[in-house]
């Protein structure tokens, strides 16, 4: 994988319909690569919309100009495009994703079926991340007996079968137990320095990232107008201190 990967979110306006009055109005984002960009907010502030943005999966009737870029690749989001074949996404409903019955290595596998050309047999997973066992997951038992953070993983490395550089998460540690999270949260760190991978990650808890921010967070609000705006915090001894807003 490519080191430093660029991803920048430029002059991006939302709507839920052409009537409706603009969501998100001309953000620009800007995020760490081969890092843990977390994104914070209450209930209701557009995280996963903002997720659904910087995934491509935006549909009618929604309206969204602006683009997305990963280095040197420009995507425009008023226009039919690639950014969901380049950029990883797992929503919250990860076990959607899973065959209870099938192993890890069977799940993975699975992963792959969109890309390979029938009849051609289905050829070998790509290799487990070398720190895999780390975190205690057998690879030919059922996946229903592993844990939530286990089959959690799994749902990331069934994404990564397709090699994108950009994970996006929706709350991968909603309802977790302390443990389960911290396992996520780990395997993610190792991701974005072993693997090169940037992650933009939705918590509904300012605990993980007192713990794993290195560099800031990003946190949607909302104005006397009902419109979002997004602001950008630099981690500090623990405190969230507001640095830079990112659009008025």
């Amino acid at each position: 994988m490519n080191h430093n990967q660029l991803f920048t979110m430029r002059n991006v306006t939302f709507s839920f319909n052409q009537q409706s009055p603009p969501f998100f109005e001309n953000v620009s984002l800007e995020f760490k690569p081969n890092s843990l960009n977390f994104i914070y907010g209450k209930n209701g502030m557009g995280k996963s919309t903002l997720l659904k943005i910087l995934s491509g999966r935006t549909q009618y009737p929604e309206n969204v100009t602006g683009s997305i870029c990963i280095n040197q690749n420009i995507f425009d989001l008023n226009t039919l495009n690639t950014l969901a074949d380049n950029v990883g996404f797992v929503c919250q409903q990860f076990d959607d994703m899973l065959i209870s019955s099938y192993s890890f290595t069977h799940n993975l596998q699975c992963a792959q079926i969109p890309r390979i050309p029938l009849p051609i047999p289905m050829g070998p997973h790509k290799p487990y991340p070398q720190f895999l066992e780390k975190y205690g997951i057998a690879a030919d038992i059922p996946v229903a007996l592993l844990s939530g953070g286990q089959r959690q993983i799994l749902s990331i490395l069934m994404v990564l079968q397709r090699s994108p550089s950009i994970i996006l998460l929706d709350e991968p540690t909603a309802s977790m137990d302390e443990e389960n999270a911290n396992l996520i949260m780990s395997f993610l760190q190792e991701l974005c320095s072993k693997q090169n991978i940037t992650v933009v990650l939705i918590v509904h808890t300012m605990t993980l990232v007192h713990k794993y921010a290195t560099h800031g967070i990003f946190q949607i609000l909302k104005n006397i107008e009902g419109k979002r705006i997004i602001t950008h915090h630099i981690i500090n001894n623990y405190d969230v201190e507001d640095t830079v807003k990112i659009i008025l």
